[in-house]
């Protein structure tokens, strides 16, 4: 990481403790509902800040802090959960920034000293982290079957996972790389699109009330215009998000990190683009109802960041993609309730999405431990994620396999294979 990778990481998370504390933006989705109202007093800040930071507790060291480690990069749920609550606790805007901008260099100082530890351990698995990679690329083409089946009907996800498998073993048969890699995903998500015509035409001809005859208008109206008088400092916020992600410092999702670290940048646009139209109308009606915005906005600002040829150019059109969001924030949330079928296309596609990255992300972790520690370090990862299941999941699933990866690397480097080969012939 670069010095000024670093420097962009600790003013983005000054800056985001800084919107927490106006009430303005926060990352946490527990606590967006509430922080405008909850900064309008001593106690409800308190109460507020407790509250993210419980929520956050769980997210940010048994979820952000492993794939970080990993990954050797920041996320939002490292960097942004606790700024939330550093934010809302702070009684003075100085003082938010300053606690801010503290947290974001512990956390890239923290971040950088224990990758770099990981690289250097016997049977390291960071040379084998182009495979957890693959294996994300190769899982993505079948969230749009999932998808399918459980909005459509199986006979629909069905077609659509044929197409998928097709034209992945027409892909892998004739040897294709590069952008033919995602000819699978483009076909699915194609036809995926062309099942739910019919769908979005019945929803036309049934569509809900205009926002305007909605009791709730004028509040909206009126949250609208709050987070339009705040644009320059949300602007501020997305050129930061902007420049962090150009510079492959900042993923803007769990498994985008393990994508740019292996320099897939289109790969980690892609698939951060698909999340955001998961989350697209969530966001938006959450911060039409409460007047607080996402901390990352809609996230788009994420694969704009990635893919623009400059610092300056993702700066700026950070900056752009925040400022036209809340722009058009009240026209997207009118949208969004007059055609119902709308959000609950994104819900299917949101949670098919989670699934599918959840088996990648697992299945890579265990073809990383095959590869860098061999058969022990194998049943050693599977062993402690099916424990965490067993035990009702205290790891979220997308978690449990990385840090089970992770907890099998230092057991493996306190005790070597060989002794644990031994102890089984002896028994």
């Amino acid at each position: 990481m670069t010095m000024d990778g670093a420097v962009v990481l600790v003013l983005l998370a000054a800056t985001g403790s800084l919107v927490a504390h106006l009430g303005l933006a926060v990352f946490n989705d527990g606590v967006r509902a509430t922080a405008r109202i909850a900064v309008a007093t001593h106690e409800g800040r308190k109460a507020t800040a407790k509250q993210a930071a419980r929520l956050a507790g769980p997210s940010v060291f048994g979820f952000g802090a492993v794939m970080s480690v990993l990954s050797g990069l920041l996320n939002p749920f490292l960097l942004l959960l606790p700024t939330d609550a550093i934010g809302l606790r702070s009684t003075r805007r100085w003082l938010a920034v300053v606690l801010g901008a503290c947290w974001g260099a512990a956390a890239v100082a923290a971040v950088l000293g224990l990758h770099r530890a990981l690289e250097s351990v016997d049977h390291s698995p960071m040379p084998y982290l182009s495979t957890l990679a693959d294996a994300l690329v190769l899982m993505l083409p079948f969230f749009p079957a999932l998808a399918a089946a459980e909005q459509l009907g199986r006979l629909r996800g069905a077609a659509v996972l044929g197409v998928v498998v097709a034209a992945t073993v027409v892909v892998a048969r004739t040897g294709g790389t590069g952008a033919w890699m995602w000819l699978p995903l483009i076909l699915g998500v194609g036809l995926y699109l062309v099942l739910l015509v019919p769908t979005f035409r019945l929803a036309h001809r049934e569509q809900g009330p205009r926002a305007g005859a909605s009791p709730f208008a004028e509040l909206q109206a009126a949250n609208s215009a709050r987070l339009r008088r705040a644009l320059p400092l949300l602007m501020v916020l997305g050129a930061l998000t902007g420049a962090a992600c150009h510079l492959q410092v900042y993923g803007g999702s769990e498994v985008s990190l393990f994508l740019l670290a292996d320099g897939d940048v289109g790969g980690a646009a892609m698939l951060d683009g698909f999340r955001a139209l998961g989350y697209l109308p969530l966001i938006v009606m959450v911060a039409m109802a409460s007047g607080t915005y996402g901390a990352a906005g809609l996230t788009l600002v994420y694969p704009v960041g990635y893919l623009s040829p400059n610092l300056a150019t993702a700066a700026v059109l950070g900056a752009l993609v925040i400022a036209l969001e809340v722009c058009l924030l009240r026209r997207a949330n009118d949208v969004a309730i007059r055609y119902p079928c709308i959000r609950t296309t994104t819900d299917h596609l949101r949670n098919a999405l989670y699934t599918t990255l959840e088996l990648g992300l697992s299945g890579g972790c265990l073809l990383i431990a095959a590869q860098s520690l061999g058969a022990v370090g194998f049943a050693l990862v599977g062993g402690l994620f099916m424990a965490n299941e067993a035990l009702g999941r205290p790891v979220i699933r997308m978690a449990a396999a990385p840090s089970a990866l992770l907890i099998t690397v230092v057991l493996l480097n306190l005790i070597p294979p060989e002794a644990f080969v031994s102890m089984l012939e002896r028994s």
